[in-house]
């Protein structure tokens, strides 16, 4: 269980803002034709289909679906599975007290307003907000639960923009259907060594990642999730990811970014504490640029592990690479890890 808890770990820390994360897979060209003047921005094996106008921009590389029309306007799409315990009502409680640690002057807009989502029944909440930033931002969330999942809809934007867009949101949620077949399958994972530098292997998918990920030939790919990731062994849980996010309204650079979910962390690790030294920036050399890390450290489950985030911006994208491991062998695989981020490249 201890071996498991390391990874899942690793994976829920790189997904701390997952309402915003844009990662992983490709779009399916299966199901139903799109309503008119719209697209389908689900992803592979999503369970929904989840339309948006043709004139937005789709990420279409993660299990969350997510749409942009501006730098402050957007609109995702995520299932979440690992609560499927809460209640709508519990989760939304959970997402507002996260919202009141991060903005100011909340302003409440829609408080558990009646809604569906294909037929199914769902609550909306919408508040607005004084970021850090000191600009506000509108939010709008949409939940609904459906064989012990929670489908969360949330649209964000600026101020300005929230009610000029509102009406295309509400086409969104009115073409919004469920996949009862679920028969789209997801890209099979694989690995290979061709073209890989030497004594390691390729775990990234040309067809679907912009990037090479390369991790030792005895590291363990790990199969069982959408995300890119690997293992050390099975008695070592070391593990590495990497997922791409596409930054909240109001996140100015990696500092922020990393900031942002401070939260998140305090609430996943007891005893938590941040090694990196905040007056100077810790840089790293990562596919041809600089990216920033962040190392910290905290206890989940009686077990103190040592996390290292690598944080880099391509085009519009924040990518986040973490390496996590037990507190008392993280220096044993310091050495890897650099070898993993000297090789990583993106697709020229």
């Amino acid at each position: 269980m201890k071996h498991q808890r390391i990874l899942a770990l690793a994976l829920i820390l790189s997904f701390c803002l997952c309402a915003f994360l844009g990662c992983g897979n490709t779009a399916s060209e299966n199901g139903p034709t799109p309503p008119t003047g719209m697209q389908n921005a689900a992803p592979y094996g999503a369970g929904y289909y989840f339309f948006v106008p043709d004139s937005w921009t789709v990420d279409r590389r993660g299990e969350i679906s997510i749409a942009s029309l501006s730098a402050y306007s957007s609109v995702s799409l995520s299932a979440v599975s690992f609560a499927s315990e809460k209640t709508v009502e519990d989760y939304y409680a959970t997402s507002r007290a996260e919202n009141e640690a991060k903005f100011s002057e909340i302003t409440v807009l829609e408080d558990g307003k009646n809604a569906t989502l294909d037929n199914v029944a769902a609550k909306r909440y919408a508040f607005s907000g004084k970021y850090h930033d000191g600009n506000v931002y509108c939010f709008m969330q949409c939940i609904a639960k459906k064989d012990g999942r929670l489908y969360v809809l949330t649209y964000t934007a600026s101020e300005k923009e929230y009610n000029e867009y509102l009406a295309g949101i509400g086409e969104i949620l009115a073409t919004f259907r469920f996949d009862a077949e679920s028969t789209v399958p997801a890209p099979e994972k694989v690995e290979t060594t061709e073209g890989a530098p030497e004594g390691m292997k390729q775990i990234s998918i040309n067809d679907i990642h912009d990037y090479r990920f390369y991790v030792p030939t005895d590291w363990v790919t790990d199969m069982q999730t959408g995300v890119v990731s690997a293992y050390a062994s099975e008695s070592d849980r070391t593990s590495v990811s990497l997922v791409s996010a596409y930054p909240p309204a109001g996140i100015q650079n990696v500092a922020d970014y990393f900031n942002s979910m401070e939260a998140e962390r305090q609430t996943l690790l007891a005893d938590y504490r941040v090694l990196t030294d905040a007056d100077a920036k810790d840089e790293v050399s990562i596919a041809g640029g600089k990216g920033q890390r962040f190392v910290y450290e905290g206890t989940n489950g009686g077990v103190t592990y040592r996390i290292s985030q690598v944080f880099f911006v391509r085009g519009a994208y924040i990518y986040t690479f973490t390496y996590t491991a037990r507190a008392d062998v993280y220096e044993q695989h310091a050495d890897t890890v650099a070898q993993i981020l000297a090789a990583f490249t993106f697709e020229k």
